[in-house]
């Protein structure tokens, strides 16, 4: 059945987590939110892990048949770093070598993943229930929780209007930010690692911690609004935006 629908599940970290900002090879920064292409990735781990089949095409569906997702968080995140030591392979031989590492915790972490397929979101839903997954780096278990599909309620936004939302968004959607957030440098998508857009997390930053807000923006063009429970949500897809 093809209405639009998400399934919403919180993800609950066992302990510190690493999702490593691309461009940090080094250093290891960490978002403190997982992007999409994060969140793509948990997803297609858990349809691999319910359905069996190959990991490169349970992404590919993954990334054909949502349109979507966004989390945010429940409670102040906070960071801390370690200096970790690894086992290099490099000219014929192992050695070993240390870098600096940043992570990231916060209890609850809410998210949301949208399809325009409902049958999909309750395929997603199955597969959450049933796998063992981690975030970011393979050594950050978590647990998934409270998971459910539920409807999508939407609402087209003209140019030009402040909207006002707890999710993060692409920057290029507003002439003007207000209030508090942080931009990100993030991939959309797992499977390509070409072309990163600037999002807009709305996170403000004191020190070693972020603190859960909410921004208001100046929309540069039509968009549409969704509401899933109590997450606001900005879509700006130029084929097929959703109708209320």
């Amino acid at each position: 059945m093809l209405e639009p629908s998400a399934t919403l599940f919180d993800v609950i970290p066992s302990s510190f987590f690493s999702i490593r900002q691309p461009h940090s090879f080094q250093s290891a920064i960490v978002y403190p939110l997982p992007p999409p292409s994060t969140l793509k990735g948990l997803l297609a781990n858990a349809i691999y892990q319910s359905s069996k089949k190959e990991p490169l095409k349970a992404l590919e569906e993954v990334e054909s048949k949502i349109s979507l997702c966004t989390a945010l968080s429940r409670h102040p995140l906070a960071l801390s770093s370690a200096t970790v030591r690894l086992r290099v392979f490099d000219k014929g031989k192992w050695g070993k070598d240390a870098l600096p590492r940043q992570f990231a915790f916060t209890p609850r972490i809410s998210c949301a993943v949208i399809s325009k397929d409902r049958d999909y979101t309750n395929v997603l839903s199955n597969a959450l229930n049933s796998s063992v997954l981690y975030l970011g780096d393979s050594e950050s278990l978590i647990t998934v929780s409270e998971v459910k599909v539920v409807d999508v309620e939407s609402e087209n936004i003209k140019q030009g209007t402040e909207v006002e939302i707890n999710t993060y968004a692409p920057a290029e959607l507003f002439d003007n930010i207000y209030g508090e957030a942080t931009i990100y440098w993030v991939f959309e998508n797992a499977s390509e690692h070409k072309t990163q857009r600037q999002y807009v997390f709305p996170l403000k930053n004191r020190g070693n911690a972020f603190y859960p807000s909410t921004f208001r923006g100046k929309l540069k063009k039509e968009v549409t609004l969704l509401k899933v429970a109590d997450m606001r949500i900005l879509s700006a897809q130029e084929k097929g935006l959703y109708k209320p």
